[in-house]
């Protein structure tokens, strides 16, 4: 058994962790519009998408008053690591009202304004606290065509190709 199945040592997990149109945290609370996506139309590729990540991290009262470490990273649809990183540390601890023993919840919101997306395929975001993977949420990029918009020529998915930039078609000449 890995340390992942069994948990970390404080036991930090993911409420949830996903994806949505626009997100923030505000006194505690995550105020989501668009949330929980899963599927991103495209009528071109390459594209770069603005979204947000949501992550609502339960803390067990073992865990208070140490700094732990976050990590979210995004993986394109051949697996490899994207040039995301949002890290930083956090420390919780216990607010007046609680009971001795009572855990907590930190949520977490970050903006991306221009997440690079090569081609159609599968997408993940990783979630990581203390250097161990914890939850991942995945998303589909389709190639979609818009009335008005040329269609482009068609591009297989990027998977198992080892596809990169240099292998994208160029867009058609616009009109």
């Amino acid at each position: 058994m890995t340390s992942l199945e069994r948990g970390t040592a404080t036991d930090i997990h993911a409420e949830a962790f996903f994806l949505a149109d626009h997100a923030a945290v505000e006194n505690g609370k995550v105020y989501v519009n668009g949330g929980f996506v899963a599927r991103v139309g495209l009528p071109s590729y390459p594209a770069n998408v603005a979204l947000a990540v949501v992550a609502v991290l339960y803390i067990p009262w073992r865990a208070y008053h140490q700094t732990h470490k976050f990590l979210i990273t995004a993986e394109d649809a051949d697996g490899k690591e994207m040039p995301l990183r949002i890290e930083g540390d956090f420390q919780v601890g216990a607010a007046p009202d609680m009971k001795f023993g009572d855990p907590t919840i930190m949520p977490f919101a970050a903006v991306i304004n221009a997440l690079p997306i090569l081609g159609p395929g599968r997408y993940s975001f990783v979630l990581a606290v203390d250097g161990g993977e914890i939850d991942r949420w995945a998303f589909q990029a389709v190639q979609v065509v818009v009335p008005g918009y040329p269609a482009p020529p068609a591009m297989p998915p990027l998977s198992g190709g080892g596809r990169g930039p240099s292998d994208i078609p160029p867009l058609p000449p616009s009109r």
